[in-house]
């Protein structure tokens, strides 16, 4: 094997060690209480904002709204993703019809809080990569529900 093969293979091994927690290191999610407060910033962010501004802010994960597994979610009444702070690639997609592993139809439960809310699923939690039971708190807004979940 030539050096520069060897290198590399050696610089992608250690990249991919890096990623993997250590014993006693493992990384630690946030907090349904943490949820709670930063649903709270951004109820208040959205009202000073607005939707439009307030979907770029969360998209972004600015001012703190990407913190560990903890993001903010704008769901429209239509089931259409407006912000999804951790996957950029669900903005603008319809999931009206995502259920979790047992079959809960989990966005039309969002969309079914009223004022505010708590919404219970299982999901794979990106930090053990186990299915776990997730709570994911929630405030309508007019025509969207905003939304931030954690780990039970």
């Amino acid at each position: 094997m030539n050096s520069r093969r060897m290198f590399l293979n050696g610089l992608a091994a250690g990249a991919a060690m890096a990623l993997l927690p250590t014993a006693g290191h493992a990384a630690v999610g946030g907090t349904p209480d943490e949820a709670k407060a930063m649903l709270d910033r951004a109820v208040a962010v959205m009202k000073q904002k607005g939707k439009a501004d307030a979907a770029k802010i969360f998209n972004d994960g600015t001012d703190g709204f990407k913190d560990r597994d903890l993001y903010v979610v704008m769901i429209n009444d239509s089931g259409v993703f407006e912000a999804h702070g951790d996957i950029k690639a669900m903005v603008g997609r319809n999931m009206i019809d995502l259920r979790d592993p047992d079959g809960r139809p989990i966005v039309r439960a969002i969309l079914s809080v009223k004022d505010s809310g708590m919404v219970e699923f299982k999901w794979k939690n990106p930090l053990t990569n186990a299915v776990e039971p997730k709570q994911m708190f929630c405030s309508r807004m007019g025509d969207v529900v905003l939304a931030v979940g954690a780990y039970k």
